[in-house]
């Protein structure tokens, strides 16, 4: 007979190491189902849920971290004198009430986990609770080679013959016999059928989408509520987790969803996405420490093996949904290496056979892969000593690049022109809202931020002209994450400096500070901040000019069809220099455009420094001069026909050696904005290079909400 135990050295250390999931009480009504549910894994065991051990003799259990073993950071090892194992046991409190669960939706599953063992393992589900039926099965039977070494086993859930509405323990393994055994990265799955995927492919420097080009405006999120954490809490599992922040984010123009740390699980949340519209960026997080502070070799043969393989599992359950844009194979790891001291070579190799790897699994319309770089003083973009070229990396899609250098990126761009020739990804730039300076939230400063870093964004964009890079970024972030900083709980919502970046005038950096979105303890509320307005501001961002080269012309029409574009529809053109310290004087004339006054716009005082900017209308010639503000005579609101060719004469430029950019945008009103864009652009550049001193000079902003 069977003396069940709770192991209290296994608990506490799972206690202390792992994250919890949330489950409510039985998991009600609100728990989604479908897809994957991870039994244990590096993020631990189910939350409401207890592990517990047996043994008939001496024996131990203890979880290990282990570099070469399928998720490196943790599995259990399970030492046994006579016999001995352990299992995962859903009690609603620590020594609690059985709360068996519902798993019928995986009927047609897969039980699926990886082992090392010398001997033929047992494995079980239990019904009901303590005294409910136990359902055998071996490992000899699903694939086990009788060595030693990791190997996954998977069964087929109806192999088990199961009551699956009624399942206490979704896992126990034990050996019958003196053994020491190891068990990683244990789940049910279930796969998914009945989706057509999105076309996604890199075309020279932009990322089209179903045959278009198409501009990342991206939103990191993982949908944390207090009191969890995130990093390894599965939000995907309860919908009341995202729902209430689906509309919110296609209201605000963001297009792409990235995740991180706990990717979704449930076909539920991609659903939700791709019925507003919104594809995701699917992370796959990839540990460079294990152990005692251990960097992880990715030169051995087993850690690069099992890193592939556990992606392109990823990989091959999510590829036809419709809602995936790319894949992300980790974050910063070139910063975790490089800050031990040790040679990214290694990882950039791997990264360049799993890519390879997941477009053979996917076929010729395969989804692009990505990894995000930190930066640092050197990026490793382009350098073939370390494996970092375009020749080195060829499958590589594109380059992703976390930036968080204040208001300005500096040279970015234009070194990563001569460093690759594939497309780059911002894949996170932004400032927390938290003012360490007054000690209270300074959204006005975290807006101007956003803005000044979207304006460099979008001037790069390969989707507005040629020389462009850049397919656009991912701001950071989307909701507030009470879990993140080290000084406080997961239930608080800490204010100490987490670090410092002196690219800030708030140089005090709050981890937990940086949504646009606020959460509170209540999981429904959400509170928006100015910064969510970054992409509802009904503007044109600043084109800035590229250096190198001469043009001695340049073409004086741009023509536009506005199909599908819906009367009064909001048009302005916008043209700045950012080095250029004299007015500019031009004239527009505007062709088969009836116009009509509204209060449209104003310009803030915040143009009042060494730009120009030039608003048109009809015929009118504008002349902004270097300093002071210039407000827009009531403002100018062109009503747009359909089905119509509407086109922009530029009749006259007074200064041709001037460096500029004529960018416009035509789009639908704020709360339809993301239902049809067109963009385009003409660039005027100098004649004769102009000359520029060093100093810093502040980033356009943009122009306010319209009223």
């Amino acid at each position: 007979m069977k003396f069940y135990k709770r192991q209290n050295i296994v608990f506490i250390f799972i206690a202390s190491f792992f994250i919890f999931l949330l489950m409510d009480v039985c998991l009600g009504p609100n728990f989604c189902w479908a897809d994957i549910f991870n039994v244990f894994n590096d993020a631990g065991i189910p939350h409401q849920s207890v592990l517990w051990t047996w043994q008939g003799g001496a024996g131990s259990f203890n979880t290990i971290s282990d570099q070469e073993a399928p998720e490196r950071v943790s599995c259990i090892q399970t030492i046994s004198g006579n016999w001995a194992g352990w299992g995962i046991f859903f009690d609603v409190q620590d020594g609690g009430q059985p709360c068996p669960l519902n798993f019928s939706n995986y009927s047609q599953g897969q039980l699926r986990f990886f082992v090392k063992t010398p001997v033929n393992l047992k494995v079980e589900l239990k019904e009901t609770g303590p005294n409910g039926p136990v359902r055998t099965r071996y490992i000899a039977n699903y694939g086990w080679n009788g060595l030693n070494e990791w190997q996954e086993i998977t069964i087929p859930i109806s192999a088990f013959n199961a009551n699956l509405t009624q399942i206490y323990s979704p896992f126990m393994i034990t050996a019958e016999c003196a053994a020491t055994f190891y068990v990683d990265y244990v789940r049910w799955e279930i796969p998914i059928s009945g989706y057509t995927p999105t076309q996604v492919a890199v075309n020279g420097r932009q990322l089209l989408v179903n045959g278009s080009a198409f501009t990342v405006r991206g939103v990191s999120a993982e949908f944390t509520p207090v009191g969890e954490i995130g990093s390894g809490y599965d939000w995907s599992l309860y919908p009341e987790n995202y729902t209430p922040d689906m509309p919110l984010i296609d209201s605000m123009r963001a297009n792409v969803v990235r995740t991180y740390h706990k990717r979704p699980t449930q076909r539920a949340f991609l659903d939700s996405l791709n019925q507003q519209g919104i594809y995701l960026i699917m992370g796959f997080p990839v540990d460079a420490v294990y152990g005692q502070n251990q960097i992880v070799d990715f030169g051995n043969p087993v850690v690069r093996q099992n890193i592939k393989r556990c992606f392109l599992d990823m990989v091959g359950h999510w590829k036809n949904h419709p809602a995936i844009l790319m894949w992300c194979l980790g974050n910063e790891v070139n910063r975790i290496l490089e800050d031990n001291g040790v040679s990214p070579n290694d990882w950039y190799s791997l990264v360049d056979e799993c890519a390879e790897e997941a477009h053979l699994l996917e076929g010729a319309n395969y989804h692009p892969v990505t990894t995000a770089n930190a930066d640092q003083e050197v990026w490793d973009i382009g350098d073939p000593t370390i494996n970092a070229d375009d020749v080195s990396l060829p499958h590589l899609d594109l380059w992703s690049l976390q930036l968080y250098r204040g208001e300005s990126f500096g040279d970015t761009f234009s070194d990563y022109q001569t460093l690759s020739n594939k497309p780059l990804l911002i894949s996170e730039f932004g400032c927390d809202v938290y003012d360490g300076r007054s000690g209270q939230e300074n959204q006005p400063m975290q807006l101007s931020y956003l803005t000044s870093q979207w304006t460099e964004i979008s001037a790069n964009l390969s989707t507005n002209f040629t020389p462009g890079v850049c397919i656009g970024g991912i701001m950071f972030s989307w909701r507030d994450g009470w879990w993140k900083s080290s000084h406080g709980t997961p239930s608080s919502h800490d204010t100490e400096t987490d670090w410092l970046n002196p690219a800030y005038d708030d140089m005090n950096m709050n981890e937990e500070w940086w949504g646009v979105v606020a959460i509170s303890q209540n999981q429904q509320d959400r509170t928006i901040r100015q910064g969510y307005n970054l992409w509802l501001i009904p503007a044109i961002n600043i084109t800035y000019p590229h250096e190198g080269g001469t043009v001695n012309t340049f073409a004086p029409t741009i023509t536009w069809q506005t199909t599908n574009i819906e009367p009064n529809e909001s048009l302005r053109i916008v043209i700045g220099h950012p080095n250029y310290t004299r007015p500019i004087s031009c004239n527009f004339s505007v062709k088969n455009v009836l116009l009509a006054l509204a209060n449209f716009f104003d310009i803030e005082s915040a143009y009042a420094d060494s730009r120009m900017v030039a608003l048109w209308s009809e015929d009118l010639n504008v002349v902004v001069p270097n300093t002071g503000s210039y407000t827009v005579p009531q403002g100018i609101r062109p009503i747009l026909y359909p089905n119509v060719t509407h086109t922009l004469t530029i009749s006259k430029v007074t200064e041709p050696n001037v460096r500029s950019v004529v960018h416009f945008r035509v789009s639908t009103d704020v709360n339809r904005f993301n239902r049809a864009e067109l963009m385009g652009n003409v660039r005027f550049k100098e004649i004769n290079k102009l000359k520029t001193d060093n100093t810093k000079l502040e980033p356009l902003r943009k122009l306010p909400t319209s009223k």
